[in-house]
């Protein structure tokens, strides 16, 4: 193994080995206030284009901050661009004192909600994507369309599984940490249905 990664000629006989890596986590918050965007654009950690959401968009992005934070007018926080659950309420905590710092008040603990979280893994294999799409019922593959299998397990309540030939996978629309745990048994699933 170099650098995590199973060499690709040495794929066919390893034992499956589950890698999975969360790769963005979005939360969002309302505040409850309007806000003056064209404020944000001008705070050192802002920026603002009317030509961005049409006008109705802010952006807050600091050395801070491990993602980056949109600002609508209407209050509404979205955090983007993180790795877990702590560094998104961080972030979205540091947006609300660059808004404090341009006039906006601010609810003392405005609530965070997770909303989805993007992780991917390797089957470390590829796969036949046809034969995926017998031996799982809830799964979709139209080639003409997308050049992977859409699987929607029961386990994951609502999120996505992508399923490539090549053995990458990436899961979309996971709510929690628990859903990564269910995750990482429907990775280790799929791994086993083709050893």
């Amino acid at each position: 193994m170099k650098n995590g990664r199973i060499p690709r000629d040495e794929r066919k006989s390893v034992e499956f080995t589950s890698n999975l890596r969360i790769v963005n986590v979005v939360a969002t918050t309302q505040i409850g206030r309007k806000v003056d965007l064209v404020k944000v654009g001008e705070h050192q950690d802002g920026s603002y284009s009317d030509r961005t959401y049409r006008g109705n968009a802010a952006y807050i992005k600091s050395k801070r901050m491990k993602g980056k934070v949109t600002v609508f007018g209407n209050g509404k926080l979205i955090s983007v661009g993180t790795k877990s659950e702590a560094q998104a309420r961080s972030d979205i905590m540091t947006a609300c004192r660059v808004l404090v710092e341009v006039g906006v008040d601010i609810p003392d603990k405005p609530k965070v909600t997770l909303q989805n979280i993007v992780a991917t893994g390797e089957l470390g294999k590829r796969i036949e994507i046809e034969r995926l799409a017998s031996r799982f019922p809830d799964v979709l593959y139209e080639p003409e369309q997308f050049p992977g299998a859409i699987y929607h397990a029961v386990e994951l309540k609502g999120a996505s599984v992508l399923v490539f030939a090549s053995g990458k996978v990436v899961f979309a629309g996971l709510k929690d940490s628990q859903h990564l745990e269910e995750a990482e048994k429907v990775l280790k699933k799929l791994g086993k249905a083709f050893s």
